[in-house]
């Protein structure tokens, strides 16, 4: 698989995840327990396997210079802290403020990656390593 065609595969789940950012962003104490169920079904669905993708296929392709690199340690420190809120969320943790704080982190994480990984990628393509990484 070239690193075109997985940016469309990945590019394509980004929808799914800025719909339930947006239903995070609007959780109240009638909708969060709902907000939070739609959330990890979202993680449990794809997103774990979408992280890892990114991290072992994608973010590589960047380490070419320090403003890639840097780019490349935030988007994997935002993945970390969306596992960490996933589990949180996952434990019980469904306080609408902080729904709503994941649901922006999701939101700005999405939108930024399209921009500065994606983008960037679709400018200068390349063929991403795929070990381990499911192709199909």
């Amino acid at each position: 698989m070239t690193a075109a065609e997985l940016t469309v595969r990945l590019r394509s789940e980004h929808h799914e995840a800025r719909t339930v950012a947006d239903l995070l962003r609007a959780s109240t104490v009638a909708t969060a327990d709902l907000s939070a169920a739609w959330f990890i079904a979202f993680f449990e669905d794809f997103s774990w396997e979408h992280c890892t993708a990114e991290e072992m296929t994608l973010l590589p392709l960047l380490a070419g210079d320090a403003a890639g690199r840097a780019v490349a340690d935030r988007i994997r420190a935002e993945h970390a802290a969306l596992r960490a809120a996933a589990k949180a969320v996952t434990a019980g943790d469904t306080d609408p403020d902080r729904l709503r704080a994941i649901g922006a982190l999701l939101r700005d994480h999405v939108d930024s990656e399209e921009r500065q990984v994606y983008d960037a990628l679709a400018v200068a393509p390349r063929d991403p390593p795929t070990m381990g990484v499911p192709t199909g």
